[in-house]
Parts: structure tokens; sequence; C-alpha cells
């Protein structure tokens, strides 16, 4: 089979996942449906597994190349903040206190990294008692004293939450020329004892758990509606709180992977303070919460050196894709391609019932595929179609 070979009997056409599911169910069972159970039934449900897997294996290039389709492709900025050195401070040996000169310390600045002149070592601000005093994460192992000279600084910052793979992190410096990653281990060696100044370089690490960074959506409630994209809130402040790309849920009472209303959407628009809309339709029961929730981040980017002075930095990176859910889902991606995935999942189903039907439908996703990226021009060389063995 050649590229122009591609199936076309639905190319062009957008398709829901309803439809989509119904073609791949008709093909498996050589009968037509006219609708969907409310309930799904068995094959159903492997059948919605299998285009999903499809959907991300048609998406997500491979490679190392950090290439990919303009529609899997977003950029965020973030700002750093500045070195704070003002004042001198007192440090006791085996005490976690800090004590300011004078009142400089703000709440802004739990978290962040703190360092005398006089020790090598680097301690996290766990929390701030006053304007003039702070406590360490952990006990002070340098000579004590007063009249310390410090340093206050920020090297890790939040990724946002649809975040998938990086492409490049660029300066204000120099923005035509990324910085550099290097490994966590490398990081957190010699590095970590680099005085703030100009970073050049960065890793990426993930936090202990999605839901450790969360935060309940401010006002008096937030109504999710089912079959609508549409999120509308009462007293909310969806423009300040919120951000295109945002993931957003109904409250923390969830489970899962089940239709109760409360897996995480993505942000697609924001229209005022109390109207937003989400890239896919709320799949669950109607429901208005005083407990909704954003997801902050899931990974963080440290910078070194650390950050000296406030800039604001462009990361470009590979969205992460939401599964295909409810019914009226349409897939994120140009209509012309849809028909793949209808190939891609026949591919998966006929192989989980050891069907020689299953190579010739992998092949068809794989001209699609390939396709897909001859049109866009990320084909990186020559196109090579290996047949998989069912």
């Amino acid at each position: 089979m050649a590229l122009q070979d591609a199936p076309q009997e639905l190319a062009g056409n957008s398709m829901n996942l309803k439809v989509i599911l119904q073609r791949v169910e008709e093909h498996l069972h050589h009968r037509a449906t006219s609708g969907l159970d409310p309930t799904l039934s068995t094959s159903e449900v492997r059948t919605l597994e299998a285009i999903n897997r499809s959907y991300k294996q048609l998406n997500y290039l491979v490679g190392g190349n950090k290439r990919a389709f303009p529609w899997m492709t977003k950029t965020f900025r973030f700002s750093t903040v500045d070195e704070f050195t003002t004042g001198t401070v007192t440090a006791t040996n085996g005490d976690k206190t800090i004590a300011h000169s004078a009142t400089g310390f703000t709440a802004a600045m739990v978290g962040r990294k703190f360092k005398t002149d006089e020790d090598e070592t680097v301690y996290t601000i766990a929390y701030r008692t006053s304007t003039s005093s702070l406590e360490l994460d952990q006990a002070y192992v340098g000579t004590g004293g007063s009249s310390l000279s410090f340093r206050i600084f920020e090297d890790t910052y939040d990724l946002p939450p649809d975040f998938q793979e990086l492409i490049s992190i660029t300066s204000p410096v120099s923005p035509s020329k990324g910085l550099k990653q290097i490994p966590a281990s490398e990081m957190y060696g010699e590095k970590w004892m680099l005085l703030p100044s100009t970073p050049i370089e960065y890793t990426i690490r993930p936090i202990n758990s999605r839901d450790a960074s969360v935060t309940g959506i401010t006002g008096t409630n937030t109504t999710f509606t089912d079959a609508s994209r549409t999120v509308s809130g009462s007293g909310t402040a969806f423009t300040s709180q919120l951000r295109p790309g945002d993931l957003i849920r109904a409250n923390s009472d969830h489970v899962d992977g089940t239709e109760s209303g409360t897996l995480w959407r993505v942000v697609e628009s924001i229209t005022s303070n109390t109207s937003l809309t989400l890239t896919q339709y709320w799949g669950g029961t109607t429901a208005t919460t005083a407990n909704g929730q954003k997801l902050d981040s899931w990974l963080k980017v440290t910078l070194s050196p650390p950050p000296k002075d406030e800039k604001v930095y462009t990361v470009t990176y590979i969205r992460a894709l939401t599964d295909l859910y409810d019914m009226r889902n349409v897939p994120e991606m140009p209509d012309f391609y849809h028909q793949a995935l209808i190939h891609g999942a026949l591919s998966d189903r006929y192989q989980e019932e050891d069907d020689e039907r299953s190579n010739n439908e992998y092949l068809k996703f794989q001209i699609w595929k390939n396709r897909l990226k001859v049109d866009f021009g990320l084909t990186g060389g020559s196109l090579k179609m290996v047949p998989r063995v069912a």
C-alpha cells in the first residue's frame, strides 16, 4: 500500500466518539448499531480503550526529536523571582529558626531556598513565623552567629498541568537558544551549590502525587452541566484563577475513570469570571458544587544556576491528551484523519481475538499515521511500513 492508497470512505468527516465506536463495533460484529446503551457492553468498553490507545499513538510522535503536530504544541510562560539579600540574619547551629535584622521576610518566601554565605548547605524555608523570623526544613548545620550575610532564592517552578513532554525553555537573554536539559542526579550534585545567576540548564521532576498540588476553585459554587462544555460559576474568579490548559473537576469525592462527573477536564477558553468552556463535553451528572478543584501542577522545572533576577521564561511543550470518554467528544485533531482511529482500534480488537485481519487494519492505521506526518512535514526521513504479526 502507498500513501495515496489510504482508505477514503470517511476521510474528511468529523466524527465524535459515538460514531467511531459504532463503526468499530459494526466491523467486529458484522451488524449495524442504531445507538449505544447508557451502560457499555464488555466489547464496547474494550473498543473504547482501543480507540484511546490509537488516539494517543496517532498524536504522539516518538524518537526523541522533540517534534509535534501543531495542535499538540503549546507555550507557557513563567516569571522567576528576584533573589533576596537585604539585611542580615542570626542563625544557631542545630536550630531551624532564622531571625532577620529587620522585617524583610514575606509569606511568599515559604518554599523557597535559603543559604548563608558562611555555609554551603541549601535549605528550604518550611514556614514563616513573622516578618522577622522563619523556620527551615532542617536544623542549621553551619557555624552560628549574628549579622550573617544570606540569600533567599527560588530555583523551582510549576509546569502547566497538561504538560506531557518538553520541547524547549528559552529566556529573554537568549530567546533563540534554549536552556540545556540535564539529569536530576547531576542537578542535585555539585550544581546544587551554585549561587544565583543566569540559568543555563534545567531538569524536570515530578511532585509526590497529582493530588498533592490541587487548589479549590474560589467562589460560592461551580456548575458542571451534563452534555455541555460550558462551566458556570457564582462568585467565582475564573479570569484570574484559571487559564486555558488548566485541568478542573467537580469535587474531590471522586472515582477516577467513572461517570461520576468528577473526571479532570481541560479548560479551552475563559469567557468571564463566571463562565468558561471545556475542550470536551462534561460526561457526568450535572453538578453544582462548592468543592470544584483545579490541578495546579504535577511536574516542576528546576533551573541551574538558580535565577538571580525576575525574568520571563517561555516553555514550549507537547500537551497531554485527555481520553475520549463522553460519546459527544470529538478527537482534538483535524477532522480528515478521524478515520485512522477506526483502523487503529480494529487492529487492536482483532489482535485480541487472534483474528488475522488485525495485520491489515494495522497497515491501514500506519498509512494514515504516515500520511499525517507527511502532510505536516514531520516525516524526518523515508517512511517504512512494517507489518505487525497478529
